[in-house]
């Protein structure tokens, strides 16, 4: 009887080891994170565990990983520019690779009215404008999307594992009459994103609108 009373309680105790936790609910599975739209992050096919710029490199797939550090390196650079006057205001930015290590490099361009000059934060050049100053417009930095610039590129037909061309980067501008940047076709006052995608063996220039994703390309001659 004893031996029986025994077996009772070890099954009970197994039982109960495999059963739910106390309060009778079973714990759900974390959900994967999110974008602020509620997307989830992209994963690059056959690029997981890449570090952009690693090789000196930036693939389109490489882009989210921009969103996640270009307000850092545009404080930077705009610490630099009012260093070198005080109503320095940014009229355009571009990203790429750094030439010789690993990272992005960030390379924003500021004007001065006061010193009637460009700076290029990157470098700490200057160059005279020879432009009035109300014909220079501030890039406007809210919205800003690398995200949104991949999905349109893959929209387009690109690939994540299609280069971004080092000489030309990720260009941002606003597209305006008095300082027109992109095709006739693209909408006026807003800011476009500019890149050269290398891709079999052709380098295609493509203009991606910040307002809508909507892809802008100069006409074949």
């Amino acid at each position: 009887m004893a031996g029986g009373i025994l077996l009772v309680a070890v099954l009970a105790l197994l039982i109960g080891c495999g059963g739910p936790p106390a309060g009778g609910t079973t714990p759900s599975p974390t959900p994967s994170a999110v974008d602020p739209k509620g997307q989830a992050p992209a994963n690059v096919a056959g690029n997981e565990g890449r570090v952009p710029c690693a090789d000196g490199r930036l693939l389109i797939g490489d882009l989210p990983e921009v969103d996640r550090q270009w307000q850092a390196g545009l404080e930077s650079a705009t610490r630099k520019s009012l260093v070198w006057q005080p109503d320095a205001r940014l009229i355009s930015l571009r990203v790429g690779c750094q030439l010789f290590e690993p990272g992005f490099r960030w390379q924003a361009t500021f004007y001065s009215a006061r010193a009637q000059a460009f700076l290029a934060s990157d470098t700490g050049e200057t160059e005279p404008a020879e432009v009035p100053p109300e014909r220079v417009s501030t890039l406007p930095t809210e919205g800003i999307s690398f995200g949104m610039l991949r999905r349109s590129l893959l929209k387009s037909g690109f690939s994540d594992d299609d280069e971004i061309s080092p000489s030309s980067g990720v260009e941002l501008r606003l597209n305006t009459e008095a300082m027109p940047f992109g095709p006739p076709a693209a909408p006026l006052d807003v800011v476009l994103y500019y890149v050269a995608v290398d891709r079999l063996g052709e380098t295609k220039d493509v203009f991606v609108s910040g307002a809508d994703g909507t892809v802008y390309r100069f006409a074949a001659p």
